[in-house]
């Protein structure tokens, strides 16, 4: 079974409420890269009009350094929370007018549940916008593209040539707002 089949739950084989508890190795290669294992807990409550999911995961992923491009590994945490409504439920809520002020609302389309996407979902959303390897990344010489943290003493020449013409065009710029 592969990990992907392991977050697909038949709704049909139990009542009440099931605990999954499972430890996949990267579920999603091409969505995320994550360099320890996926630790998922996810509780299933199956109600007369909806399943209601609730858990976590736990993993490090790895993403790019904002300043200096390299690899940085990123501790993940995050929460799942949904509520899956079978089509007759979901037209009997939306003409009450209540269905807008539901958040994380899916359809319930058959009798198997694919959890992977909200398993994902909690992964990717925890990725932070912005991250440094360290707060004091020196980052990248714009010039030369040379990381600075390992070459700290590193100098370009102010007429070294510019690689490419958008860094070109912004020091005539930088030369014309000088002067």
């Amino acid at each position: 079974m592969n990990t992907k089949e392991q977050l697909v739950v038949d709704l049909t084989a139990f009542e009440g409420t099931i605990t999954l508890n499972l430890i996949l190795e990267n579920p999603f290669p091409r969505d995320v890269e994550t360099t320890s294992p996926v630790e998922i807990s996810i509780s299933i409550l199956k109600a007369a009009a909806s399943v209601i999911v609730e858990g976590r995961v736990k993993t490090t992923a790895k993403t790019e350094c904002d300043r200096c491009l390299e690899d940085v590994e990123v501790v993940i945490e995050g929460n799942i929370e949904a509520t899956y409504l079978s089509e007759n439920d979901r037209s009997i809520i939306q003409s009450e007018g209540q269905i807008d002020s539901l958040e994380n609302l899916f359809l319930l389309t058959g009798d198997l549940l694919d959890l992977s996407d909200r398993v994902l979902e909690a992964i990717i959303v925890e990725v932070p916008q912005r991250v440094l390897c360290s707060e004091s990344c020196n980052g990248l010489c714009p010039l030369c593209g040379e990381n600075l943290n390992k070459a700290p003493d590193h100098k370009c020449r102010e007429d070294a040539e510019i690689p490419d013409e958008w860094q070109q065009k912004l020091k005539e710029l930088k030369k014309r707002v000088s002067s």
